[in-house]
């Protein structure tokens, strides 16, 4: 029952307890006992510790049979997957065995009871043919004629025939076979359950060898009339024992067949059986959970249990199975005694004879009411976030077409404001030079001026057009860190007399080049503008965060009150007067627009009079 190693001893009555987790002991004890009490099924789920302390987690479902129980552990039971109608250990009260079969007829799966019946362990038989094993000589056209009918037709079958056990024993076994199919209708493999029925059939023919024996004494008797008493006295003895021995062989087949009721029961299934011609006799389960009686299952009636809403396209299905004799599968609501309504998964085969008709149709109901609630909640969400994307798609598109009117409106503006400022520049250069013989130092100072506002005017239009343009997307290439730098540091052209050094660890990455360009230029930009000596120093570093790479530039420059840290990113903010180093206030607005649209991170570490150093993350 447990994965962990108990013994024989310690299995026997509530030995297994101390393999059980500490918070499911006294909620199983107590839920068996009260089966025990009212003689009732019951279902748990708990934990078992396996050899290396880990635990399992288990599904126990059990009923009471007389003086004993059958019991069905399921290891590792999830409540979002439907319980394998074939995937089950039974206790070892029940003589059914479990065999599974892959299409070459060989050993897929063989349980502890078939090794009970044939004397193989698992490890002996597995991928091995069943021709090797159990089948004798006699009985093995009979089995691949068996074979070839469930693989072809895909009907279930039932068959008696000789066996052979691991000691050579011959036995005599009742088989029920069910082939295996996919969701793609495909056949996978062969599930058989199979029980010993040697004890019974010795039974039988005990009493047939009795009857003919009787038979024969009894015309003896009437040729020999003075032997009578002595006759009659030995055949009523004789009779009496025989009768005694084919009772004990009844009792002993009751109690096989209340045992497998009792594990259908216990695998919360509804078994059913009709005629050849798809009318239900009885269906005992079926009354059972649904309160119907005898009479009212009889025929078509079971189909008034059946929620109204999937009673057509049951009918249709058993009606289309009846009329191909081919696999009935499917799903429809059951109403339970209490009125409500559950999901049950219905599969049926047809039992073919010998002569290739049909004797009778059998199936199963199993309860997948937990698998409809998980699906039903999966399509809800899919549901949702269906809906969720559509609403992404539609912002995306919209924005889209925003951004498109932004660049258009940035195009614009900036043309049509630059003109002007251009007309006013080249118009005081003209005034200057036309009237240079009567202007004074004074005004030749203010007309300077004049194009200083001028030019920082058109500098703060194309910073407006660049921060409204930082973060769009553009197309990623391998991108050299250390060449997008040389260029940079070209195009910047520093006094000579300043050093700016870049370590040689600086990667190549896959990026979108212009950003990427932009902060470095600004931020080195920055360092060399601001420096307060033209033999300054700049080091540009590099580290690797992992995911990212994070970028520093750092100078020996005058540095930043920490008071001012965060105004500095801030647009149209500066620190010095627009009118000494013609900023527009824009460039580290549009760094920390364009790191942060990226995914990353800038900051600064600076103190007043010991220079500055700017950090950025950048994705890999």
């Amino acid at each position: 029952m447990s994965s962990e190693q108990l013994n024989e001893l310690e299995l026997l009555g509530w030995g297994f307890e101390r393999s059980l987790h500490p918070e499911d002991r006294d909620r199983l004890l107590a839920t068996r006992q009260q089966a025990i009490s009212n003689n009732q099924h019951y279902q748990i789920i708990y934990r078992l510790q396996a050899p290396d302390s880990s635990y399992n987690s288990f599904l126990e479902q059990g009923t009471p049979v007389k003086d004993n129980w059958v019991v069905c552990c399921q290891p590792n039971f999830s409540l979002l997957d439907p319980l394998p109608q074939h995937h089950f250990t039974a206790l070892q009260q029940t003589p059914l065995a479990v065999i599974e079969w892959n299409l070459n007829f060989e050993v897929v799966k063989w349980d502890a009871a078939a090794e009970a019946i044939f004397g193989y362990c698992s490890r002996e038989v597995i991928g091995r043919h069943a021709a090797s094993l159990i089948i004798t000589a006699g009985s093995l056209e009979q089995v691949n004629q068996i074979w070839g009918e469930i693989v072809q037709q895909r009907g279930g079958t039932r068959s008696i025939n000789e066996n052979l056990t691991k000691e050579g024993k011959v036995i005599v076994c009742e088989w029920y076979n069910q082939p295996l199919i996919n969701s793609n209708g495909n056949i996978v493999g062969v599930t058989s359950l199979v029980t010993d029925v040697t004890s019974r059939t010795k039974a039988i023919a005990g009493l047939s060898v009795f009857n003919a024996e009787l038979e024969r004494r009894v015309r003896n008797r009437t040729a020999q009339v003075e032997e009578l008493s002595v006759l009659e006295q030995a055949s009523r003895e004789e009779a009496l024992a025989s009768k005694q021995s084919h009772y004990n062989s009844l009792e002993a087949l009751q109690q096989s067949e209340e045992r497998y009721r009792s594990l259908v029961i216990a695998t919360s299934q509804i078994v059913w059986t009709t005629d050849a011609q798809g009318q239900v006799v009885d269906m005992p389960h079926w009354r059972t959970y649904t309160g119907q009686s005898q009479v009212e299952v009889k025929g078509w009636g079971w189909l008034a249990a059946v929620h109204p809403d999937d009673r057509d396209r049951t009918t249709n299905a058993w009606n289309q199975a009846l009329q191909t004799k081919s696999l009935y599968d499917t799903e429809y609501r059951i109403r339970a005694t209490d009125g409500s309504y559950r999901y049950f998964a219905v599969r049926g085969v047809p039992v073919i004879t010998n002569d290739g008709t049909i004797r009778e149709w059998v199936g199963v109901c199993t309860d997948i009411q937990e698998r409809k609630t998980t699906e039903a909640a999966l399509s809800s969400r899919a549901s949702e976030l269906a809906y969720l994307t559509a609403t992404l798609t539609k912002t995306n598109t919209a924005l889209e077409k925003r951004n498109q009117e932004l660049d258009q409106f940035a195009y614009v503006t900036s043309h049509d404001l630059k003109a002007p400022l251009r007309a006013i520049a080249n118009l005081s250069q003209w005034i200057e030079e036309d009237i240079s013989d009567v202007l004074t130092d004074e005004t030749r100072h203010q007309m300077d001026l004049l194009r200083g506002r001028v030019h920082r005017m058109e500098a703060l239009i194309n910073g407006l057009l660049q921060f409204s343009r930082s973060g769009r997307s553009t197309d990623k290439s391998s991108v050299s860190v250390a060449s997008v730098l040389a260029e940079i540091l070209d195009s910047l052209a520093p006094p000579e007399s300043f050093t700016i050094e870049v370590a040689p660890n600086m990667p190549t990455l896959v990026t979108e080049r212009l950003p990427l360009e932009q902060v470095f230029s600004n931020l080195i930009s920055n360092a060399i503008k601001h420096h307060p000596r033209f033999d300054g120093k700049v080091q540009i570093s590099c580290q690797d965060l992992g995911s990212a790479y994070e970028f520093a530039i750092a100078d020996d420059g005058k540095g930043i009150a920490p008071e001012y840290h965060e105004k500095i990113f801030g647009i149209f903010q500066t620190l010095e007067a627009r009118d000494r180093t013609e900023n527009t206030g824009i460039g580290l607005a549009i760094v920390k627009k364009i790191v942060e649209n990226q995914g990353g991170k800038i900051k600064i570490e600076s103190t007043e009079g010991k220079g500055a150093k700017f950090s950025f993350s950048w994705n890999k």
